[in-house]
């Protein structure tokens, strides 16, 4: 990754998972500093502004000899307000040894990235006077990844070649060149640690921004690889940090600039104070409504997005991919409405007859939903761990199949449902419809991409539908 003007570090929240690393090293000292070093150690000089002193050399140098050489075992600390000593236990073969450490992972794709740190993960990496770091969330990751995915992952780290070590010095991290890792194991015993990761952005003109994987800290120094997922992976793993994202975007590209100033904009608040109109007077008479604000939020985002894509070469869908965020988050807020023991219950108490009927007495209203519900798999009437795991897992689809579920099975979400249905009488054909482009538009098949205009209509409208519904 080269380093540039136009390069920014996002931070996201991360996960680092504590593991058990064996390490296979040569304990001898690698360069003349080190060799200095550990000589006046053995000489009983161990403080390193002492051993700075004498050598002439700046303080972090030594610093950095002095961890290395901890970190092959040649000297100790036995604390850290007494000098380092030698650690006579050392073999001058090279053995096998285990040491504590944490691997960052990324939540998005669920797997770990290629950088170990043995020990200690520093809780706020120092980031250098000339690197810029995007005012972003501090939110706390929802979900720590779980056992079974990090078992599967981290043990097949050592044979991965562009694994990075690197270890804590001061408040940054210093990459290690000298270890070889020989096996690395989930360390379930301890509780991986929340916290952030820097996502490293290089925004060029009129295209879309060039994303990186998430890194330890925000580094020249630290490796990463490009992130498949772009600038849209970016923007799932902090959602909220858009704005600020696109603000940035247009203060970096005057070519952009010009060509809003053509189309009446004189500067980005415009830009985004139209897009707030434009979808305050979609969603006119349930604008402001309690509980919805975050939808809310992400349509303006999203509506930001469609703007600009009329400008960028590089976004010729009409910001849909927004809309498709849009159209997820809308669903996920509208079924927290109801993940309560009550429909739940409402569920486990209904047979396959009773279900049956009911689907007939709504099928005008229902279309094909009524036989994908009869025929489901994981949603079967009287199973309650069913149902649960479709709402909170499911893909956007079956979690459609659940809000029919709980719709059908229990009165109280029949009523909570009924000003959705007053706004549109084919509400769950049409919430249908619109998730069936949605997916054409994430996972393009190379037919014919859906309509950005219709899409975003689709979207709104549902949305609006959605935005009457409050909880009891």
């Amino acid at each position: 990754m080269s380093h540039s003007d136009s390069i920014r570090y996002c931070p996201v929240p991360a996960y680092f998972v504590p593991v058990v690393v064996s390490l296979a090293e040569d304990p001898g000292p690698r360069d003349a500093l080190e060799e200095a070093v550990a000589a006046l150690v053995g000489l009983e000089r161990g403080f390193p502004q002492e051993l700075a002193q004498i050598l002439c050399v700046a303080p972090e140098l030594v610093e950095s000899a002095l961890a290395e050489l901890e970190l092959r075992n040649i000297l100790k600390r036995p604390d850290p307000d007494e000098p380092y000593v030698v650690n006579e236990q050392t073999s001058h073969a090279s053995r096998p040894r285990q040491r504590p450490g944490y691997v960052l992972w990324d939540l998005l794709s669920n797997q770990p990235t290629f950088q170990l740190v043995i020990g200690e993960p520093l809780k706020q990496p120092y980031v250098p006077k000339h690197i810029d770091v995007v005012d972003a969330t501090n939110r706390k990751p929802r979900h720590a990844p779980s056992h079974r995915a990090i078992e599967r992952s981290v043990r097949s780290l050592p044979d991965v070649p562009d694994l990075r070590i690197y270890v804590p010095l001061g408040h940054a991290y210093r990459s290690v060149e000298s270890a070889h890792v020989q096996k690395i194991a989930f360390e379930a015993r301890r509780h991986p640690i929340s916290g952030h990761a820097f996502v490293p952005i290089e925004f060029r003109p009129e295209c879309e921004p060039i994303v990186w994987r998430p890194m330890l800290a925000p580094s020249a120094q630290i490796e990463t690889s490009l992130d498949p997922q772009g600038y849209s992976g970016l923007l799932q793993r902090v959602p909220e940090a858009r704005a600020e994202l696109d603000r940035i975007r247009l203060e970096l590209d005057p070519k952009l600039i010009e060509l809003l100033a053509a189309d009446g904009y004189r500067n980005a608040a415009e830009l985004f104070q139209d897009a707030d109109r434009r979808v305050q007077n979609e969603l006119v008479g349930a604008w402001g409504n309690p509980g919805w604000r975050e939808v809310q939020d992400t349509a303006v985002d999203a509506m930001r997005q469609t703007i600009l894509s009329r400008f960028l070469r590089s976004s010729p869908n009409g910001g849909m991919h927004a809309w498709a965020d849009v159209l997820e988050r809308a669903v996920r807020v509208l079924l927290f409405q109801f993940l309560d023991a009550a429909a739940q219950d409402a569920w486990a108490r209904l047979d396959k007859d009773k279900l049956t009927r009911i689907l007939d007495e709504r099928a005008r209203k229902l279309g094909q939903l009524r036989e994908r519900l009869l025929e489901s798999k994981d949603l079967k009437p009287g199973k309650k761990d069913g149902l649960l795991k479709v709402l909170d897992k499911g893909t956007l689809g079956s979690r459609l199949l659940g809000l029919v579920a709980v719709w059908v099975a229990d009165p109280r979400v029949f009523d909570q449902l009924a000003p959705a249905l007053r706004e549109q009488p084919d509400f769950f054909r049409r919430l249908d419809d619109a998730i069936e482009m949605r997916n054409r538009v994430i996972h393009p098949d190379g037919g014919e991409s859906p309509n950005a205009r219709a899409f975003r209509g689709a979207v709104l409208g549902l949305v609006k539908a959605m935005m009457q519904v409050q909880r009891s």
